[in-house]
């Protein structure tokens, strides 16, 4: 089976998926630093929601991702 997992923000407000941070210009460490969300890719400033990046754990998600095993998978859209 050809799987990753991998971990992707998820904003609780909008559904954003992209933020940033601020603090870590300033030198804190990151568990001092608030993230912020961008929202999407068709959002300029997302939906100003904030949190402490040491609660991250709240606000991201695993994702696994798993290939299609063929071109006639792919194209029925069935996955394993």
């Amino acid at each position: 089976m050809n799987q990753r997992t991998r971990v992707e923000f998820l904003c609780p407000k909008c559904g954003g998926y992209t933020f940033g941070t601020y603090g870590t210009s300033a030198g804190y460490p990151i568990s001092e630093s608030t993230g912020h969300c961008h929202g999407g890719p068709n959002e300029d400033n997302g939906c100003k929601f904030t949190w402490p990046r040491k609660e991250d754990w709240k606000y991201f998600v695993k994702v696994t991702v798993e290939r299609y095993e063929s071109k006639e998978e792919f194209e029925r859209g069935e996955a394993n």
